[in-house]
């Protein structure tokens, strides 16, 4: 959506560059915020959250920190994930499918990851032959 308003927009504001110059409007830094940097825990994926809030967390923190959540004593880190809500939710952090993609319930719904990774002797995909996966097992 944004990037269509861009398109619309973008002529017009390079013909106001065009005629009126590039001028800046000073920041006042009292009204100036932001927020701290995640960590630790903050990166950790809540299955016992709604599909909505684990989809932004693995939106805002990917590629640079990706979100994570553990499982076989390994940290998993979520690059791309799409979540949908269920009629009739499951327990959170259940895996409800691993075919085509690992799914997972939610507090409202579910997950599908779709690219993740964990690091052992390199990166390696998730899930993979070290670490398998199937319905029914619970992730914390």
């Amino acid at each position: 959506k944004a990037s269509n308003i861009a398109a619309e927009e973008v002529l017009g504001v390079l013909d106001t560059i065009e005629t009126e110059g590039f001028i800046g409007a000073p920041q006042d830094a009292n009204l100036a915020s932001y927020d701290n940097r995640l960590q630790g825990t903050d990166l950790l994926i809540r299955w016992d959250r709604p599909t909505v809030e684990i989809d932004r967390l693995v939106r805002a923190l990917t590629p640079a920190t990706p979100a994570r959540f553990h499982h076989r004593g390994r940290t998993v880190y979520v690059q791309q994930m799409e979540s949908f809500l269920l009629p009739d939710p499951q327990p959170p952090g259940l895996v409800l499918d691993t075919y085509p993609h690992v799914t997972i319930a939610a507090q409202d719904g579910a997950v599908q990851i779709i690219d993740a990774f964990y690091r052992g002797l390199g990166i390696s995909p998730w899930p993979g032959w070290r670490t398998p996966i199937r319905p029914g097992d619970q992730l914390t």
